[in-house]
């Protein structure tokens, strides 16, 4: 500040309580001072009085930043579209790579992926967890007997192997086939070994079938392998339910999604529906995960439902799922004979005998040493 008249200034100042800091004098006419931001108005107010002549140098604090909002408004701008876009190119797929198997197995595996939401250009959280996509290439893609994924930030990166035929191993240890259960040969495939009965044949538990010594003199030994199949019968007691309550899910399920911050809820969509599955996907920027994620769950509407069983006209499915859970899918269901039946109001119990048809034999290592 210049003046004729500062020391008549500052008192002024002083006399309307202005705290003054930092008061240097630089010449016999020119002071520095400081004031704060809310005490400019009373400097203007007497300086035409005091004739003086007022120069700001330098501006700090909070009123300063605030008086230059607007020329930092567009750095802020630019730093939250930069953060925003990074952010973005860190969710998103890249880059999916298939190695091994041939051709065909590959391009199936893609179309697979693809509808899976394991596509370049899409989403990480459209894309189905790793173990969900894993178990679908092993289901739908027969050739293929084994499937990796590794993901690496934005890229995918998975291995498949096809399955091969097994070759012939010359260490195998030399074996018979045996009867596993009693019963009368109805069907004989066998490609290695001396087959030792026929068509019609009634053979006992544990019985010889195919004998792994391929001479006479028992000189020359190989290991037996084939299949037998033969008619079994067995005795059952069956008890079947004529009435089961049950809910039945109804078609065309609904999604919900809901937005998360650590353990707290930002956004939810939840359904009055029944829960069936529940999927966390977070976000990341750049290759770390942020404690921000996306909850996706699967809703089902049901509806409770009497199931009647007409358990005459479908004792034949009954009895031969029955068979299959306890003996294998392979087996199949020949005859029955119902020979007695207890019939209530709620349920009926059958004692029967049914006729199997069934792979019969097992492998038994000879005892070279013997």
């Amino acid at each position: 500040m210049k003046s004729n008249q500062i020391e008549a200034y500052l008192n002024r100042l002083l006399e309307e309580n202005i705290p003054i800091y930092q008061l240097n004098r630089t010449s016999s006419d020119e002071v520095t001072f400081q004031v704060t931001y809310k005490d400019l108005h009373i400097l203007k107010r007497y300086r035409k009085k005091y004739q003086c002549n007022i120069k700001f140098t330098k501006g700090t604090g909070f009123p300063k930043f605030y008086e230059r909002r607007k020329m930092l408004i567009p750095v802020f701008i630019s730093i939250g579209i930069s953060l925003m876009l990074i952010f973005c190119l860190s969710n998103l797929i890249w880059t999916v790579t298939i190695h091994g198997g041939s051709q065909e197995s590959r391009y199936e595996v893609k179309e697979l992926i693809d509808s899976l939401g394991l596509k370049e250009g899409k989403w990480l959280q459209q894309a189905e967890s790793i173990s969900t996509i894993e178990r679908e290439i092993m289901n739908t893609v027969e050739e293929i007997s084994y499937v990796g994924i590794e993901r690496q930030g934005t890229a995918y990166y998975i291995q498949i192997e096809e399955s091969e035929e097994e070759l012939d191993n010359p260490t195998d240890e030399p074996s018979h086939l045996v009867a596993t259960k009693s019963g009368t040969i109805q069907s004989v495939y066998i490609t290695d070994g001396r087959p030792l009965i026929g068509i019609n044949d009634v053979v006992n538990k544990g019985d010889l079938l195919v004998s792994g010594f391929l001479d006479e003199d028992e000189e020359v030994l190989t290991q037996s392998k084939g299949e037998v199949w033969a008619e079994v019968w067995y005795h059952l007691d069956v008890r079947i339910d004529l009435q089961k309550e049950a809910l039945m899910l109804l078609p065309d399920p609904e999604t919900g999604y809901s937005l998360h911050f650590g353990d707290r809820a930002l956004w939810k969509d939840e359904k009055d529906m029944r829960l069936l599955y529940e999927e966390e996907k977070p976000f990341y920027f750049f290759k770390w995960k942020l404690p921000i994620y996306l909850t996706k769950k699967m809703y089902h509407d049901e509806e409770p439902s009497t199931l009647e069983i007409e358990w005459d006209n479908h004792l034949d499915e009954i009895v031969e799922e029955r068979l299959k859970r306890e003996l294998g899918q392979s087996i199949e269901l020949q005859y029955q004979k119902v020979l007695h039946e207890d019939i209530d109001s709620d349920k009926v119990e059958l004692e029967m005998f049914v006729k199997v048809l069934e792979e019969i034999s097992t492998q038994q290592i000879i005892n070279q040493g013997d």
